[in-house]
């Protein structure tokens, strides 16, 4: 089964619709989305129109993740460029949330993948095994770069303080 069986969640954001479902979250865009990402398809600094989550096996180990993610586009319909991203979370089960202040919107989808909680600084040193929190944020504005890169930096911080709740509880 493909893609045509799930609904979008909402067009919250005028033009910008997110779907979920077990294969991946797709965040799709009617004009283009300026996008600063550490994605492993279109990492860095992007224009594009499309976004892709792609949920993966827990114990993936491709040897060409990039390859993967193009090839799951493909299959999508989407053509280059696009933002791709990878986790073992449950895509169907991402978190969606939106928020207006002072006529801007800004939409946030995660997914949340913890069965590995490492913190730099906060936990030994552990092998390196895949453990995501992987977070679209999408704004109806457009930012300065320096105003991007604090927002980057307020999404990890969130991720850092979400990551820390859990391990509490």
């Amino acid at each position: 089964m493909l893609w045509s069986a799930f609904e979008p969640l909402s067009s919250v954001i005028s033009g910008v619709t997110v779907e979920v479902g077990p294969e991946a979250v797709w965040v799709r865009s009617i004009e283009p989305l300026s996008v600063l990402s550490s994605a492993v398809v279109g990492g860095g600094l992007a224009s594009t129109r499309h976004i892709v989550n792609m949920h993966v096996d827990l114990g993936y180990r491709g040897d060409r993740p990039a390859d993967d993610l193009r090839a799951f586009a493909r299959r999508l319909g989407i053509g280059e460029p696009f933002v791709g991203l990878m986790t073992a979370a449950w895509t169907h089960e991402a978190a969606t949330v939106s928020e207006k202040a002072d006529g801007v919107t800004v939409t946030a989808v995660a997914t949340v993948g913890l069965g590995t909680l490492v913190a730099a600084g906060v936990t030994p040193p552990a092998p390196w095994r895949p453990s995501t929190i992987n977070t679209v944020v999408i704004l109806d504005a457009r930012l300065e770069p320096g105003a991007a890169v604090n927002g980057v930096i307020t999404a990890t911080e969130a991720k850092v303080a979400a990551r820390s709740r859990t391990r509490a509880s």
